[in-house]
């Protein structure tokens, strides 16, 4: 043991033994390469969940992409492949990774794949840590309207008129609404006829005049 300390072989062993180590870790350059090119053939050939795929391998590769793991839900999401894309906005989620954006399209997956609870508490969640959004106020109202949630639903229908009058008076950036403000008056003021009497003509009116 003493001559392999001093002649420096000891060494020399645990750097090689390391540099195997690494061999089997590392990213290649020329496998990156390529699995971006496979990622752009999918893409070139309409194949959604190809490429998420091709994107999820690259992502366990690069731990410092911190866009890869979205970027794969998304794509899978387009190949009408939720339950892949869950797991792929989960774990870009888990990393501390995932937009915005990437939040609503996993409620999106959980909706298409019949988690109700999971896709109402995720667009739950965003809506209330991030700046209103009339398309998270949208699907929780269908969502609470689907479940016969209608004290929720009111709630939601109100902060999503206050959102429109925001966005009138440009105090936010205009955001594209499933619902036009005419329905959004008129879907409120029925539910408000049958829980909230005395609230539902202004809203009913409102409706009226803008048809």
């Amino acid at each position: 043991m003493k001559i392999f300390w001093e002649s420096g072989m000891i060494w020399k062993l645990i750097g090689s033994a390391a540099i195997i180590a690494l061999m089997g870790i590392a990213p290649r350059p020329h496998e990156i390469r390529t699995g971006f090119e496979r990622v752009r053939v999918a893409q070139r050939f309409d194949c959604p969940q190809r490429a998420a795929t091709e994107l999820a391998h690259l992502a366990e590769q690069l731990p410092r992409r911190d866009d890869l793991w979205e970027s794969a839900g998304h794509h899978a999401m387009a190949g009408d492949s939720p339950e892949d894309a869950i797991e792929y906005f989960e774990t870009a989620a888990a990393n501390g990774n995932l937009t915005p954006d990437g939040y609503l399209a996993l409620g999106d997956a959980y909706h298409q794949s019949g988690e109700l609870n999971a896709a109402t508490q995720t667009w739950e969640a965003i809506n209330a840590s991030h700046l209103p959004s009339a398309e998270i106020l949208n699907r929780l109202t269908e969502t609470y309207l689907a479940r016969d949630n209608y004290a929720k639903a009111i709630v939601s229908l109100e902060n999503l008129l206050n959102l429109q009058e925001i966005i009138i008076r440009g105090r936010l950036p205009v955001i594209n609404s499933r619902s036009s403000e005419n329905s959004v008056y008129y879907v409120l003021g029925l539910l408000l006829a049958a829980h909230n009497p005395q609230s539902a003509p202004v809203y009913l009116l409102r409706a009226a005049k803008s048809d």
